[in-house]
């Protein structure tokens, strides 16, 4: 009977660091949880304060590009063969 008690014993002290580590961890987790949302929210607040959009930052990617092959199309349409006066 004497093992049978100190095994329930050691049974219940291992349940117990068992909880309290998973305890720790889960308050460990929520420390990182709430360090990345307020440098979520920061990044989010810089971006805010830059004017930075997603459509802006398309027109602005878009434009040069568009105007390039404008550039390009028209330059190639006057130095075909087919387009010069002989």
């Amino acid at each position: 009977m004497g093992q049978l008690a100190d095994a329930k014993a050691r049974l219940a002290q291992a349940t117990t660091e068992e909880e309290q580590k998973v305890e720790r961890e889960a308050g460990e987790g929520q420390k990182r949880l709430k360090t990345m949302q307020a440098e979520v929210e920061n990044s989010r607040r810089k971006v805010g304060e830059s004017g930075w959009s997603e459509e802006k930052e398309r027109e602005e990617s878009e434009g040069p590009l568009q105007t390039w092959t404008l550039n390009t199309t028209r330059r190639r349409a006057l130095t075909a063969p087919e387009s010069r006066v002989s």
